[in-house]
């Protein structure tokens, strides 16, 4: 199972105002907004790798290469906020759309989205494309009827923070810090590989 962002993140978790209200960045020159922006969206990033959740609304696109044995399949990088189509492909090329309600069922209650057949209902039996014959698309993303964790946004602002201070350093995020981070994440970590 593979999977890409199709639609990037429009809005950051963090805006500009929280990070220059941060009390390791209160007195920053505010000709600086263009590098905080910067550093926001690779808090993010960074911080979306360890939790392997999306902490701002994005759309993406997993692919499989069947369906599973079982009557369900998790959606990688949580929080699930809707699904926007179940297409399948079969050897001759012909797309076919599962129908959401009578094909599957979306569980977005659970702490990763499902894709979960209904009762008495079974996968399709189909003989697959050679590359990517089943693509799901959906929305994902921390948003304002699920706010992001204190915790990840805290996370970030540690992270802006000691990189704005230390713009000219190479290499790892720094011994303290990444201890503070990898603590503050681990909570909200997702199991999905």
């Amino acid at each position: 199972m593979n999977y890409k962002v199709i639609k990037p993140v429009v809005m950051e978790p963090l805006t500009i105002n929280e990070v220059y209200s941060y009390p390791r960045l209160t007195g920053v020159d505010r000709t600086e907004e263009l590098l905080l922006k910067g550093l926001i969206t690779a808090a993010r990033e960074y911080c979306e790798q360890i939790t392997r959740r999306a902490l701002a609304t994005q759309t993406i696109e997993v692919y499989l290469d069947h369906f599973p044995c079982g009557d369900r399949f998790e959606l990688p990088r949580p929080p699930l906020q809707s699904v926007i189509s179940v297409k399948y492909t079969d050897s001759g090329g012909t797309e076919n759309m599962m129908a959401p309600g009578t094909d599957y069922l979306v569980d977005g209650g659970s702490n990763a989205g499902k894709i979960v057949l209904p009762y008495g209902r079974s996968w399709p039996s189909f003989t697959p494309y050679s590359v990517n014959p089943i693509v799901v698309t959906y929305v994902a993303g921390y948003d304002a009827y699920n706010p992001i964790p204190r915790s990840i946004k805290l996370a970030m602002l540690l992270l802006i923070g000691h990189w704005y201070e230390n713009r000219e350093a190479v290499g790892n995020v720094g011994g303290r810090i990444e201890y503070g981070v990898q603590s503050l994440l681990m909570t909200q970590k997702s199991g999905w590989f």
